[in-house]
């Protein structure tokens, strides 16, 4: 998903909820939802969650009973769940939904944390 594209979802999903909000990364940087600094940050985070899941995918093809790497997968799975739901209904051509849309743009700090958790698990491993 580009960044302009980010940037106006999340844009569009605080102007019709009426929500200037803002959110604290996993770094505690306050960012505003409907800012451009916080859709480059979502899409940071996004592409970060993905290459995590690749490398646990691979992991776990070599470690499958390797409990650390199960549980990290599932902490990200869980985390990131709202932005990939964002991600696929985007790319499927579907409709702003605002309450989603705010749900995926607060999970955002969330699906960090559990994206540089997990990938500090696959780097205990010497992966």
């Amino acid at each position: 998903m580009s960044k302009p594209l980010i940037f106006l979802l999340f844009f569009a999903a605080a102007v019709l909820s009426g929500c200037a909000g803002s959110l604290a990364t996993a770094d505690g940087e306050r960012l505003r939802i409907s800012s451009a600094e916080f859709a480059d940050y979502a899409e940071q985070v996004f592409r970060l969650q993905n290459e995590v899941l690749d490398a646990l995918a691979f992991a776990l093809d070599d470690y499958p009973d390797d409990i650390g790497l199960l549980n990290a997968e599932e902490a990200v799975l869980e985390a990131c769940v709202e932005i990939n739901e964002l991600a696929v209904r985007r790319q499927r051509g579907g409709g702003t939904r605002v309450v989603r849309d705010m749900r995926a743009a607060q999970s955002v700090p969330a699906c960090d944390a559990a994206a540089v958790m997990a990938s500090e698990v696959v780097r205990s491993r010497g992966l």
